[in-house]
């Protein structure tokens, strides 16, 4: 598979044209598994047959720090298959708070998993993590790799300090592209103009979905015109937190797609995590977000 690598504002393949990622998100592998004794495996080839050239893997902080053979039983056949199937991975270290204070975001919120494992936004747990996978999959040219996945409450200098850290981490091993996110539900990109990650094969990401951090998309699109932006997750569902409609959300996301290029990954493989793209397990079973990522923005 050819590997991937970034000009400018875009991302390029080796034979030098422009690669738009239309990916999807998948359910936190280890929840599939140890809680739902669900087949990710399954997931990923359905996501392929819908269209999709890449998945994203939200890794739990949870379960990679209390499964010892998480590697072994979730990410190598996650990363073999891929390779198989001739699509991209991006491995997403799904943490949610502030790293440089060490302050996880609703560490209550799945006490039956963990506690603060399951979004711990430890910052020495992070590095841990980016060591193992960028030494591990590294030299794997369809592998990207996310570095955290939601920064929260932290100042701009200190998640300018942070990211540059834990890029640096991964860049011993591997010159993949790497995934740095935003601030505020990952919406604030401004800091990327005046202090950019010094390294190549940056791209920066967002969490794009209907809040009202995303009223005024103009500072978005001006970092668009210097790099390349990924939306890490997007959706919407009728009604919840991520309210919106096929009119108003859904075209603006297939405008940024067709007309920006910005890459994508869709939240989520899944029947129940919001927004979902299914409705049941089968797989074309699909809810009304699920069926425009089919036909509008994967085909």
């Amino acid at each position: 598979m050819e590997k991937l690598k970034v000009e400018k504002n875009k991302i390029m393949n080796e034979s030098g044209e422009e690669v738009i990622i239309k990916g999807i998100n998948i359910n936190s592998p280890g929840m599939l598994k140890y809680e739902e004794n669900h087949d990710f495996l399954n997931d990923i080839k359905e996501i392929k047959k819908l269209g999709a050239n890449a998945v994203r893997i939200p890794i739990s902080p949870a379960y990679f720090q209390s499964k010892e053979n998480y590697l072994e039983e979730i990410l190598d056949p996650i990363v073999n298959l891929t390779h198989d199937l001739n699509i991209y991975c991006c491995l997403d270290w799904h943490a949610q708070g502030n790293p440089y204070k060490n302050i996880t975001r609703e560490s209550s919120r799945f006490p039956d998993v963990g506690g603060d494992m399951v979004f711990d936004a430890n910052k020495e747990h992070a590095i841990n993590f980016l060591e193992k996978v960028s030494k591990r999959y590294g030299k794997e040219n369809h592998l990207l790799f996310n570095i955290f996945s939601m920064p929260i409450n932290i100042k701009k200098e200190n998640w300018i300090k942070t990211s540059k850290e834990l890029v640096d981490k991964v860049r011993k091993n591997s010159d993949n592209i790497i995934v740095v996110n935003g601030l505020n539900w990952s919406s604030d990109l401004s800091w990327t103009l005046e202090n950019p990650i010094d390294s190549e094969n940056i791209v920066y990401g967002i969490c794009y979905y209907s809040l009202k951090e995303f009223e005024n998309f103009t500072p978005i699109l001006k970092v668009r015109e210097k790099y390349p932006i990924i939306f890490c997750e997007c959706g919407w569902t009728k009604e919840g937190y991520f309210k919106g409609t096929k009119e108003d959300y859904g075209e603006k996301l297939k405008n940024y797609v067709s007309n920006y290029n910005f890459s994508f990954f869709a939240w989520a493989y899944h029947p129940t995590r919001q927004p979902p793209i299914l409705k049941s397990w089968n797989p074309n079973d699909l809810t009304e977000w699920g069926e425009f990522l089919k036909e509008e923005l994967l085909n």
